[in-house]
């Protein structure tokens, strides 16, 4: 067992419908392997309903590793008709697969300060970058890397405002110390499945982060913190997603083993890597918790998602696929399908201008009719299908076709709300009640929330119960609830995101 210390740690609007709709009707007709989304539903009041007594829940997750945009790429996205930058493009084949899944969460190591774009070394990009993301369908973005500060307080600032604008959520990095306090860790409920998400980072490249600016560093104290935290509002699965190790190191180092130990000692069931640049392995870590042994799943790096790096190991990455699935008479939720789907960055194009876009592999290698690679570029595909297959050779890849869903809502988004937990508790308390216990003021919390005040609860078991504040359509509502409860003297009112 670790003490709790410091360990640092060594960085043309296209949306081409015809690719997408054509693949998800591949996907669709072929089907492949199967998730079934078992229950979406939950009363107004709270995120997870109270399930039957032998009851079973899935949840599909899929992790992407660096989101980066270099200057050619820049380039390649500019519009000189109308001075606008694009990305639609890069992402069109894998929006189909992404859509697909419940849950879909990516590192974006870039910043979107409005202006002054560039690329290395210090990376800015338009606004359109997130716009494309959400259409490609992640949910989530992780902030906390080593390029999180490049364009200073005004880059943190404005990730985190577009993100949010574009409907994604994000983690790793705060507007302040109460930002912090009401959404970390990020807690996800989908499909009555509740998720904790932790993201840290080993350093931002000697850049100070300003008060109140937060980004999470990998500091021991601070992980145990909020691994605390985290088991104080019950989650049933804990991911913390990990910015570390040596760039282009194909295997962890001694820092990352020893800060994953740690982690999964203090409470994490799953640990998601990203920075060296090139894929590292996937490995299942024995570990002792509480006195008994567990195993843990660690996928080291997934390495470049989309950059404009070329070189062997660095021109594309792994995505993390995930099953978890809730057994509600058991009482426990367990990773009960881990795989790795690779993806190649293509560069080249038939034309002066350049093609970024991400290409699954195995997709490719089904159909090589849906995109014409030259000679050269196809030589480099075939190195990184070869190269990633035989460095991950123990772990399960999965092929297309693919599809996670079979409910009406496959390939669309489905919006998020949010609500405030309040407290966990073992005694039985009237909901109605907490306004006066508290001495809260009825009409403060109707202008703060637009709404007209609710609490509801939700019992765990015969003597525990949860307590919630009104699930809301806005998280600037949620925000300014939250700060208000604490205020009244709630202690505990963390943030938490449902998806319905």
């Amino acid at each position: 067992m670790y003490n709790a210390q410091h360990i640092p740690m060594n960085s043309l609007r296209n949306t081409n419908l015809l690719y997408a709709l054509s693949f998800a009707l591949v996907v669709a007709l072929v089907g492949g392997f199967m998730l079934r989304n078992n229950n979406s539903s939950a009363p107004a009041s709270a995120g997870i309903t109270a399930p039957d007594a032998d009851t079973t829940y899935k949840l599909s997750i899929l992790f992407a590793g660096d989101v980066m945009m270099h200057s050619p790429q820049l380039d390649a996205a500019y519009n000189s008709t109308d001075g606008q930058y694009y990305f639609d493009n890069s992402f069109r084949f894998v929006k189909p697969l992404i859509s697909n899944y419940d849950l879909a969460i990516a590192n974006l190591e870039t910043t979107l300060p409005g202006e002054g774009f560039s690329g290395y070394p210090q990376f800015g990009s338009p606004d359109n970058l997130a716009k494309s993301l959400a259409w490609a369908g992640f949910d989530v973005l992780a902030n906390a890397n080593n390029h999180a500060a490049d364009k200073g307080d005004k880059g943190i600032q404005r990730t985190i405002d577009i993100v949010e604008h574009e409907g994604m959520q994000h983690t790793g990095s705060y507007k302040d110390t109460i930002n912090r306090e009401n959404e970390n860790p990020l807690i996800i409920i989908r499909n009555n499945i509740k998720i904790a998400i932790l993201n840290y980072t080993y350093g931002t490249n000697g850049i100070k982060v300003n008060k109140p600016y937060i980004i999470n560093p990998i500091d021991t104290a601070l992980i145990h913190a909020d691994l605390k935290k985290a088991k104080y509002y019950q989650p049933d699965y804990t991911i913390v997603f990990f910015h570390w190790g040596n760039e282009y190191q194909r295997n962890p180092d001694a820092t990352q083993r020893s800060v994953a130990e740690f982690t999964f000692e203090n409470g994490a069931d799953l640990i998601i890597g990203a920075h060296p640049h090139v894929i590292q392995p996937i490995e299942e870590i024995t570990y002792r918790r509480g006195g008994k042994k567990h195993t843990g799943v660690v996928f080291w790096s997934l390495g470049n998602y989309i950059s404009n790096q070329r070189n062997q190991y660095q021109d594309g990455g792994i995505m993390a696929h995930l099953e978890l699935t809730k057994n509600t008479k058991k009482g426990e939720t367990t990773l009960s399908n881990y795989a790795y789907i690779p993806a190649w960055v293509n560069k080249a194009s038939r034309t002066a201008q350049k093609d970024y876009f991400i290409l699954p592999v195995s997709m490719y290698q089904a159909d090589t009719t849906i995109f014409e690679i030259n000679k050269a570029e196809n030589y480099k595909f075939k190195l990184f299908a070869n190269d990633t297959r035989t460095h991950l050779k123990e772990t399960k890849e999965l092929k297309y076709p693919i599809t996670w869903r079979t409910d009406t809502a496959t390939f669309n988004k489905i919006k998020p709300s949010y609500e405030v937990q309040l407290m966990f508790a073992a005694d039985d308390k009237d909901p109605a009640g907490l306004l006066s216990e508290y001495g809260m003021n009825k009409d403060t919390l109707a202008r703060l929330c637009d709404c007209v005040p609710a609490f509801s609860k939700q019992k765990i078991n015969t003597t525990q119960y949860r307590y919630y504040f009104n699930e809301l359509p806005k998280i600037e509502n949620a925000r300014k609830v939250a700060r208000k409860l604490r205020e009244y003297g709630v202690d505990k009112a963390l943030i938490q995101v449902v998806y319905k």
